[in-house]
């Protein structure tokens, strides 16, 4: 790991932070995240000046990325700055036995005022969500595939979701220990998540449908309606 250079409130500085396969594990403490986030950084950093338009150029590869145990493989981050709509071209894309389940690309204006991106899934893993819920699911296993949408200021960001669904869905029940099976679609926005009829099963003949969803005011305020009919499942 290398610095050089400075930022500053003068146009023309630049700090640039240098990476050779950096241990991003620390991040965890740092972040005080259960999400056991691991890989090895290499590439190059920038900071822009002047400070007050937040500019970040970045050009860098995560190789054996993993988050909550489960590979994500090689994941490349980087963005440049487009001085004609000042505005900074991010991609987030992984790769992963041949395949990228996470190609995301969009731009964020150099004030930081707003963002429009697409983010496209699949065969996304679930797993990557278990820590962040412990207290719901013990096990979570399973992939998600379709696109995301977002637009609009950070504080009121706008959100679409087109053709977005779960796949050989996992969840064990962390309070009863007894897992299900779940496949179908759901649509996602600003206000919430909404299943769409998606079929559940247990691991004997038990099966059912949810309905409804989990409610938010801009991921505040959480809600649950959540419906579902099953028959003859395992409880």
């Amino acid at each position: 790991i290398s610095l050089r250079g400075k930022a500053s409130h003068e146009p023309g500085d630049t700090l640039t932070l240098n990476l050779d396969r950096l241990d991003v594990s620390p991040l965890n403490e740092v972040m005080k995240t259960s999400l056991d986030i691991k890989g090895a950084v290499t590439g190059t950093v920038s900071i822009t000046s002047p400070l007050s338009e937040k500019g970040i150029l970045a050009d860098i590869i995560c190789d054996s990325a993993s988050v909550a145990g489960t590979p994500l493989g090689i994941l490349s981050i980087g963005s440049i700055l487009d001085d004609f709509s000042k505005e900074f071209k991010v991609f987030l894309k992984n790769e992963y036995n041949g395949k990228s389940t996470i190609d995301a690309y969009g731009a964020i204006a150099a004030d930081g005022s707003g963002i429009n991106a697409d983010i496209l899934l699949d065969g996304f893993k679930v797993n990557y969500f278990q820590p962040l819920l412990p207290d719901v699911f013990s096990v979570m296993d399973g992939s998600i595939s379709g696109r995301l949408a977002l637009a609009g200021p950070p504080s009121a960001l706008k959100i679409r979701s087109y053709d977005t669904r779960i796949e050989n869905t996992q969840l064990k029940v962390a309070y009863t220990d007894v897992p299900y099976f779940a496949d179908g679609s759901f649509h996602a926005d600003e206000t919430g998540v909404y299943f769409d009829n998606i079929y559940i099963r247990d691991s004997y003949t038990g099966s059912g449908h949810v309905n409804g969803g989990i409610s938010w005011d801009h991921f505040k305020d959480i809600r649950f309606d959540t419906h579902i009919d099953v028959r003859d499942i395992e409880g």
